[in-house]
């Protein structure tokens, strides 16, 4: 008895650790997130399921064209033009992005209020 017990224990905690470490904030669409390593660019995740990517200058704010069109993100992975269309892990925490591929982290992303998701659609190509 002693050893069922012990063995519905461990499945609960094992479970409990894996169900806590699998959750991170569900990921958001029409939001906006701004490169932490470049602090011009964003990234508009629209719930149309396109990206938009832009740069403020000085002159306003572009559309960088490579780097947009058609995303996914879903269940901790990412894929869209500026992945390579390749799957990339992502993790949310607050307002913090991280897209990493294999351990290795390529974009930390803050999430913000300027611009907003309008003037990302609305900014001209590059």
């Amino acid at each position: 008895m002693k050893k069922l017990s012990l063995l519905v224990a461990l499945t609960v905690l094992i479970g409990s650790a894996l169900f806590v470490t699998s959750c991170g904030a569900k990921f958001q669409t029409d939001t906006v997130w701004q490169n932490k390593a470049a602090t011009n660019m964003y990234f508009c995740f629209c719930a149309d399921g396109k990206v938009i990517v832009a740069t403020e200058t000085a002159l306003g704010l572009y559309q960088v064209p490579g780097f947009q069109g058609d995303y996914t993100a879903t269940g901790g992975k990412i894929k869209a033009a500026f992945t390579g269309n390749m799957e990339w892990d992502y993790k949310i925490s607050g307002s913090t992005m991280t897209i990493s591929k294999a351990g290795v982290t390529a974009y930390e992303l803050t999430k913000v209020s300027k611009p907003t998701v309008a003037e990302m659609k609305a900014a001209k190509s590059l």
